[in-house]
């Protein structure tokens, strides 16, 4: 059955499958979709953690010269620490800033040597950077978006409010 090297032609399609079979585990087991947050709920979770945040939706507008394509916009700023959190009408407008604030850091915070986490999976863009002190993080999550920065040693107290509004694992 097997003679004259015949197992190869066999033994192939079965790795090649097996193969496959073990990436679409890995891939759909990693990859879940995250549920966009509200601004209730990142209220919340920024004052659970010690900080006071603000609706500035009125100046955000003002400033990007949009109407009702930005419907609310969340931040707070203490010290090192600046987050901020955008609700947009649709995902096409938040993923049109996500790229303008993803060009600003490899304009302004990108540096040699740095630790960059890049990850764009179901519905959310992740990109964070610790360069030069500094930690940044840039993420949009259906039609919503986080621009977060502090330094390097307070990193863990953005950390803990992404964790806290479910856009970052535990």
């Amino acid at each position: 059955m097997f003679k004259n090297g015949n197992w190869k032609f066999i033994l192939f399609p079965i790795l090649v499958v097996v193969l496959l079979v073990v990436i679409f585990v890995v891939v759909f087991t990693k990859v879940h979709p995250r549920t966009p947050a509200t601004p209730e709920q990142v209220l919340s979770v920024i004052e659970e953690n010690g900080f006071v945040g603000a609706n500035i939706t009125s100046d955000y507008q003002k400033k990007w010269e949009m109407g009702d394509e930005l419907q609310n916009a969340i931040a707070f700023e203490d010290g090192d620490i600046r987050f901020d959190f955008f609700e947009f009408d649709s995902y096409e407008n938040a993923e049109h800033i996500r790229k303008q604030y993803r060009s600003y850091i490899r304009e302004n915070r990108y540096d040699i040597p740095n630790i960059e986490v890049s990850e764009g999976a179901a519905n959310y863009m992740l990109y964070t950077i610790k360069a030069n002190g500094l930690y940044t993080i840039c993420m949009r999550v259906d039609n919503t978006l986080v621009f977060a920065y502090c330094n390097e040693e307070n990193a863990s107290k953005l950390n803990a409010i992404m964790v806290g509004i479910g856009y970052f694992d535990e």
